[in-house]
């Protein structure tokens, strides 16, 4: 008897874990679903009136690619993922599960005439099986993020064997030493946010560099080196441990302002003489 109670009760205990992973996985809602509302309202930020592109289905055939698309982008609809439940009568569904999806905006599109893409199919969802006619295409949806895109960021670079921020920045950019005090957002092409090393930043924000305003130094005017800030008044990279300003020496964290009244002001402050 005992060698055969083990086997009924690991067999049970198995069952019983087996039920419980299948209620569990049955509990997990499936966002296969889109609820898609009219939306009113007027874009950020400005974008072109209409744009051109070449739609290419994955199904085809039976549709074919239609290039030459015309889109609006003025969103007509917002569709966000849902889960469908409790559903009445329970057991009228079709057994038929897609993947999770996401949130799309959806906008009039005008496709040429050739490429109108009329088709004639049957189609099954968990409502039904359906013998469908497709039009001219109306709308096009595309996937979208809640809040505003996400910006780059300025990439890091390597420093020269002096202890400097060194090259390998592209175009436009210089390898300069961002301190973590530094943050510029929503300025440049890309955020310029410190974090105390070498970045590739807009050229225009290099102390000294032809079109820069040393006159109003400060934060924004970066060195290449670390323990360096721009002197407004000789329009270079100065130690922060204390600047020359005519016959005194500034204290850290200031810049010499008028070197022939040795004058010293905070970094970032207009010279007031």
């Amino acid at each position: 008897m005992r060698s055969t109670r083990f086997p009924i009760a690991a067999s049970l205990a198995a069952l019983a874990l087996a039920c419980v992973s299948g209620d569990a996985r049955a509990q997990t809602p499936l966002f296969d679903h889109l609820q898609c509302f009219p939306v009113s309202g007027a874009s950020v930020d400005a974008v072109p009136k209409s744009f051109t592109a070449d739609l290419a289905p994955e199904q085809t055939p039976p549709f074919a690619p239609a290039p030459g698309c015309r889109v609006r982008p003025v969103p007509r609809f917002l569709c966000i993922d849902v889960a469908k439940e409790n559903v009445e009568p329970s057991g009228a569904t079709l057994p038929v599960n897609g993947a999770p999806t996401r949130d799309y905006l959806c906008y009039d599109v005008k496709c040429p005439k050739n490429a109108a893409g009329l088709v004639d199919d049957v189609v099954t969802d968990q409502f039904g099986e359906h013998r469908i006619s497709t039009r001219a295409s109306k709308y096009l949806c595309a996937p979208a993020i809640h809040g505003p895109a996400p910006r780059p960021t300025a990439a890091p670079c390597s420093p020269d064997g002096g202890g400097q921020c060194g090259s390998g920045c592209n175009g436009g950019t210089r390898c300069l030493y961002v301190p973590a005090s530094v943050s510029i957002v929503n300025v440049w092409p890309v955020d310029v946010v410190g974090h105390d090393d070498c970045r590739c930043v807009p050229s225009e924000l290099a102390c000294g560099e032809a079109g820069s305003v040393c006159a109003v130094a400060g934060p924004s005017m970066l060195c290449p080196a670390p323990g360096e800030q721009c002197d407004p008044a000789t329009c270079t990279c100065q130690a922060t441990g204390g600047v020359a300003c005519g016959t005194i020496v500034c204290p850290v964290g200031q810049v010499c302002c008028n070197p022939l009244a040795n004058l010293c002001t905070d970094l970032g402050t207009p010279c007031v003489q």
